[in-house]
């Protein structure tokens, strides 16, 4: 409608067509854009991080959302740089059981954090 007022003999089909084909335009740029970013760092979905990290999707997306694990958002996808997978990569998944708790040389803060004493069996 803008434009109309500019250029009363350009018609709303051809505004159109011609949006439409800078929609185009931008998604191949992107998609361009995307490929070179993704050559000069391996980018990976979350479910690639997943199956690399041994842990869920979920797992994965809760990382994501604590900011423990860093992650951009691209078309609605987060995708992660596969290096930063060392940042959690070494992380045991779950609580602490029991046993190793009490063998733990830090037992007493364990114990304090989690609010009980565990039960050994």
């Amino acid at each position: 409608m803008f434009l109309c007022s500019f250029r009363s003999d350009v018609t709303h089909e051809q505004l159109y067509a011609h949006a439409d084909s800078l929609s185009i335009y931008l998604s191949a740029l992107t998609d361009i854009y995307i490929r070179r970013i993704s050559s000069a760092m391996k980018l990976i979905s979350t479910a690639e991080a997943a199956e690399k990290l041994g842990v869920h999707i979920t797992r994965v997306q809760v990382l994501i959302r604590e900011g423990r694990l860093p992650a951009q958002m691209i078309g609605g996808s987060y995708v992660i740089n596969e290096d930063d997978l060392k940042l959690v990569a070494d992380r045991k998944p779950g609580r602490p059981s029991a046993k190793d708790i009490l063998s733990s040389p830090h037992k007493h803060q364990l114990i304090h954090q989690e609010g009980h004493r565990p039960c050994v069996r």
